[in-house]
């Protein structure tokens, strides 16, 4: 039997209201793909009391998709066929540090090793490496 521990509620967007698409965990924290709401950070260290921490908004698109490898976020919004790295290294003060724009449209991304893997609709696969500055 499953039983709510905690909640949060995503803020509404400018543009449309939040919409909680894909999550990926990075140590005691959560990330976010808040759709229009942006890239949201929670911190899940009390499960009871999800806390808003960080953020990264770029109102032009929506975050459906994410994941985290070290101290980079992957980001993969709803109307660009590119991807975008975002360094939460400070997950108060999330800031992009790359683009990349695949051969096809990104329909989801896992990172494993030192490898990023981004299936594509209208393509297949692009094994890419992970960022490094």
């Amino acid at each position: 039997m499953l039983s709510l521990v905690g909640s949060y509620e995503l803020p509404p967007a400018t543009i449309a209201r939040g919409v909680a698409y894909k999550v990926a965990l990075s140590g005691s924290h959560l990330i976010l793909a808040g759709g229009y709401s942006g890239m949201v950070v929670l911190d899940i260290s009390d499960p009871g009391i999800p806390t808003l921490i960080g953020s990264y908004i770029d109102l032009l698109w929506s975050v459906e998709k994410v994941e985290v490898s070290g101290n980079y976020a992957y980001l993969v919004t709803n109307i660009s066929s590119e991807f975008y790295v975002i360094d939460i290294s400070d997950l108060t003060m999330p800031v992009e540090v790359a683009e990349y724009e695949p051969i096809g449209s990104p329909s989801s991304l896992v990172a494993h090793g030192d490898r990023l893997y981004v299936s594509e609709d209208s393509y297949g696969l692009e094994i890419l490496e992970l960022y490094r500055p």
